[in-house]
């Protein structure tokens, strides 16, 4: 059995010419203690995440290296990629 509970968040890239994403900022309001987050850019296809992962966007932080707030998860966790990662304009991503 897989401990693994994917969740998603979509966005539009709307500047002109694409950009490139260094880093992601997420909050948590609690964590695993021992299960590592793990972060992905992935095509979308008809509104949810399709099976293609962007080249240098997956990244792993271990739990104690996640920020948490309980009270109003207020307190970012900052995802830096190894390297940018490349998202071209007018498409959408999650």
């Amino acid at each position: 059995m897989s401990n693994i509970q994917p969740l998603a968040q979509t966005f539009k890239v709307d500047i002109v010419g694409g950009c490139f994403l260094t880093s992601v900022d997420l909050f948590f309001s609690n964590k695993d203690s021992v299960i590592p987050i793990r972060v992905e850019v992935r095509n979308v296809i008809a509104g949810a995440p399709g099976q293609k992962v962007l080249p240098h966007s997956t990244k792993v932080l271990e739990p104690a290296n996640i920020n948490t707030d309980e009270l109003n998860g207020s307190i970012p966790t900052m995802f830096k990629f190894d390297s940018p990662v490349y998202v071209q304009e007018g498409q959408e991503y999650a």
